[in-house]
């Protein structure tokens, strides 16, 4: 019968990845608000065409 390997137990270190940051519910929604307007093309912002975000950045609204 042949012989079963078996794996050896190895304290795996996961890597601690940062928290994500907890962006205010306000500030996501007025985020999410200004985002649909952009892409139906009807974007009231002060923003020049050519200047834009990347996305999953968060951007700072003034209001």
């Amino acid at each position: 019968m042949a012989k079963k390997f078996t794996q050896k137990k190895e304290k795996r270190v996961k890597p601690k990845k940062a928290p994500p940051k907890k962006i205010p519910k306000e500030k996501m929604a007025a985020y999410l608000e200004t985002l649909e307007k952009e892409e139906s093309g009807q974007a009231q912002t002060p923003q020049t065409e050519t200047e834009t975000t990347p996305k999953g950045e968060e951007t700072p609204i003034e209001q």
